[in-house]
């Protein structure tokens, strides 16, 4: 198995160079990196904005106050397998590969909450899934996910409407796509 999952590693990284394997991150583990990276990002907004006319210390005072609130006592309930962080794009990318962490209906839901999370932090994350060999990459659409989770038929046009209203990019899947 460990021969397997380091060819599917390598070919999840052929897909995306930045991804970095959850099990072997040196002492940081995908939400300390994702917590560092949003605590680091709320830090330059606040503080090297050169516009900014706001007193720092009172700013870091609200810094912290929102952190300790939002980040440090939130917690993911899932691992995934490789992620990357894009900060300049404001995208989190999840990477899972089948065999070694099947996404059940339970992972998926867990994948939605993070989805709602960070849409309400301005990010998006994108999940791919890839089989046991790191090939056949699909993306699951956690945004339709979210969607579909509150009760709405994803090509209805009441997705449209609901999309539409939450600032989402309404998607209609192809009858090829929802089949496969």
């Amino acid at each position: 198995m460990k021969y397997v999952y380091e060819l599917a590693v390598a070919n999840v990284r052929k897909f995306d160079s930045r991804a970095i394997d959850n099990r072997k991150s040196k002492n940081e583990s995908f939400l300390t990196a994702l917590r560092k990276t949003m605590i680091d990002l709320e830090y330059i907004e606040i503080f090297e904005n050169p516009e900014s006319t706001n007193d720092p210390h009172e700013e870091k005072v609200k810094l912290f106050e929102g952190l300790k609130e939002d980040w440090m006592e939130w917690r993911i309930t899932f691992i995934p397998d490789l992620y990357s962080i894009d900060v300049k794009a404001r995208e989190v990318r999840l990477f899972e590969i089948e065999d070694t962490s099947p996404l059940t209906d339970r992972k998926i839901a867990k994948l939605i909450d993070f989805w709602w999370f960070m849409d309400n932090e301005s990010w998006d994350v994108k999940c791919f899934v890839f089989d046991r060999y790191g090939h056949n990459h699909r993306e699951i659409n956690l945004q339709d996910g979210a969607i579909i989770e509150m009760g709405v038929e994803p090509n209805s046009e009441t997705h449209k409407f609901v999309a539409q209203k939450l600032g989402f990019k309404h998607q209609v899947n192809r009858p090829s796509e929802q089949n496969g």
